[in-house]
């Protein structure tokens, strides 16, 4: 109990100023859907013939998430 109350004192300077706010979603959606193509990716990683493939692979996806991040279009 004295753990719970600790961190809950820590955090009220956060709180209420996410409650005085309001600019801030209580959900974290957008970066969940933001980072699922990096999770679905390590998964599918493992199943590269070598090494070589897998890097290659992870070149690629970072390139397509940095053109994606700056809304460029890739082709």
């Amino acid at each position: 109990m004295e753990k719970a109350l600790r961190y809950a004192f820590t955090v009220w300077i956060r709180v209420v100023r996410y409650v005085q706010d309001g600019r801030f979603n209580i959900d974290n959606n957008l970066m969940e859907q933001a980072i699922r193509p990096i999770t679905l990716g390590r998964k599918n990683y493992l199943f590269c013939v070598d090494n070589e493939g897998g890097g290659e692979r992870c070149h690629l996806l970072h390139l397509h998430g940095v053109l994606q991040g700056s809304r460029h279009r890739a082709t």
